[in-house]
């Protein structure tokens, strides 16, 4: 049985107390993790705080190398990352290697190691013309927080832990983070390739736990948490820190991510991608689509060709004899299993209060009999909005379907979620996809296609409303992380117009400067000249105008 030990300080740690994870493709016990207790937790925040500073005050060359070798280790180790999620979340491989996971982690270096400097770069503060600021120049600078807490998610356990570590140490940060309980050894993983990159001991450290471990790390005394997973616990780490008087958390969070199909959209594609979008990572993503709002006269042709890609999908995956048994090679997995018997049964009540209320069931919607925690792709029909599989994140392979009227009602009801992370709209006529996309309330609105941008780096991702707050990704992310610090210097140290004592002439001089700078008519503009002029003159025979 594998395991997974702390990484603190650069050391592997053990805690007092071992937990044990399972196989969600069997449900047997797979592997055992070392579960920080609160002072473990003290100790890595203490390694983090000691080696930070001389990490931001190192030259960016040496942070983008260490960045570099870090990326070319993991691309060597590509299979052995996707062995250790496979074993966690009983991920396909195909999936692991597939763009949202291992390349979007491994572009995560990259991006970084190229657009961190020019990001960061400090900028001069430019005056403008301004009389009373002659002498002055200065420059802002973003300024790495210090340790940065990430409490990281299992379903995609590798990219989603990069999109937090790399920007907080590309930045000049240290890291602490708490990985989910179903989904240690990735991080882990992560760990052991900074390390043989020569990544300073300290500033990467992995304290793995349940929900006291989280908490325990939202307590400490971190610089700011990023938090990624439910809505509920995200808003009570919001509420802590807020309580505490801190930072604001980076919060990305559920979605119920909705598909907009117009009349002139090509059903067969949309179908398609429909189906991939609302299945693959057996649905557990915040951006599947878990509602597609179709008009009406499409709706029939749109879950005709949903229902064909899903029982090419069922067969693949073996449901349609031995449920939950994969006949494929592994590497051609196309299901996996949900992540836990929670999980299954919340989205098989989800489907069942669907059908309850009138939905039409047209594919899946069973328990499998078996080991595992396995749910077959499941296609409802004639959803309405007071089911739960429309109101609750779902996060499981559900496709809910909804015939409109026509896409104004299809954006109206798309709006109507507070979990606003992704949207689509599929059309044949892109300038209508554009305006579409412009009224939904999303962080990111595709045409054509859904979510695949969480994979292009310079693409900010995160959600609106209750779906989040802040941004992963992009130069956001390194925004996030940073705070901005501005340094200005009087090359001329004379006494100033504004300081003590208050006279005549200095009133007349910013009261008709005023109107030289920013009055809208012209005459009234040149007709201030002269006034600033003596208002100067004069103030220069007493004290307290310019010395």
């Amino acid at each position: 049985m594998r395991e997974g030990r702390l990484w603190i300080g650069g050391e592997w740690s053990e805690s007092g107390n071992w937990a044990v994870g399972q196989d969600p493709r069997t449900g047997e016990d797979a592997y055992r993790y070392a579960v920080a207790g609160p002072n473990d937790i003290r100790r890595a925040v203490d390694a983090a705080r000691r080696a930070q500073p001389a990490w931001a005050a190192s030259p960016w060359s040496t942070r983008r190398d260490v960045l570099l070798r870090a990326l070319h280790l993991m691309v060597d180790r590509i299979d052995e990352i996707s062995a250790t999620i496979l074993l966690e979340t009983g991920k396909p491989p195909c999936e692991s290697v597939g763009g949202a996971e291992i390349p979007t982690g491994l572009e995560c270096l990259a991006y970084y190691a190229a657009e961190t400097e020019p990001v960061l770069r400090p900028r001069p503060i430019r005056t403008r013309f301004r009389p009373y600021f002659f002498g002055k120049s200065g420059f802002v600078y973003r300024k790495p927080l210090g340790v940065i807490g990430a409490i990281t998610p299992w379903n995609l356990p590798f990219s989603l832990a990069m999109g937090a570590i790399v920007p907080a140490l590309a930045s000049g940060n240290a890291v602490v983070v708490k990985p989910s309980e179903y989904a240690p050894l990735t991080v882990l993983e992560i760990a052991g390739a900074f390390a043989d990159a020569g990544l300073p001991a300290g500033l990467f450290n992995v304290v793995s736990g349940g929900p006291e471990a989280g908490a325990a790390l939202v307590a400490s005394q971190t610089d700011r948490i990023v938090f990624i997973g439910s809505a509920a616990t995200g808003h009570s780490v919001a509420r802590a820190l807020a309580d505490a008087g801190r930072m604001p958390p980076l919060l990305e969070l559920d979605g119920k991510d909705a598909m907009v199909v117009c009349a002139d959209a090509d059903v067969a594609y949309a179908a398609q991608g429909a189906v991939w979008n609302a299945f693959s990572n057996t649905g557990q993503l915040c951006c599947s689509v878990e509602r597609v709002y179709v008009v009406r006269e499409r709706a029939g042709a749109f879950v005709d060709q949903a229902l064909q890609a899903t029982a090419r999908l069922t067969d693949l995956a073996g449901f349609a004899e031995h449920a939950g048994r994969l006949h494929a090679p592994a590497t051609h997995w196309a299901f996996g299993p949900l992540i836990r018997e929670s999980a299954r049964q919340r989205v098989h009540r989800h489907v069942t209060d669907a059908v309850e209320r009138g939905a039409r069931l047209l594919s899946g919607g069973r328990i499998p009999a078996g080991p595992g925690f396995w749910y077959p792709p499941t296609v409802l029909a004639d959803v309405t909005d007071e089911m739960l599989v429309m109101r609750e994140e779902t996060f499981g392979p559900v496709l809910p379907v909804v015939a409109v009227a026509d896409e104004e009602e299809a954006v109206a009801r798309a709006n109507a979620s507070p979990f606003a992370l992704t949207g689509s709209v599929w059309t044949r006529d892109l300038k209508r996809g554009r305006r579409l996309a412009d009224q939904m309330r999303a962080g990111l609105v595709m045409v054509n296609d859904h979510a695949s941008a969480y994979a292009m780096l310079d693409c900010p991702w995160g959600g609106s409303g209750s779906g989040g707050w802040g941004r992963l990704h992009g130069p956001d992310a390194l925004l996030e992380v940073t705070e901005a610090c501005a340094r200005v210097v009087d090359r001329v140290p004379t006494p100033k117009v504004w300081w003590y004592p208050y006279t005549r002439p200095a009133y007349e001089y910013f009261r008709r400067g005023s109107e030289l700078l920013f009055a809208g008519r012209l005459r009234q503009r040149l007709g201030a000249v002269g006034p600033v002029l003596r208002a100067l003159m004069a103030g220069r025979r007493q004290p307290g105008l310019g010395g």
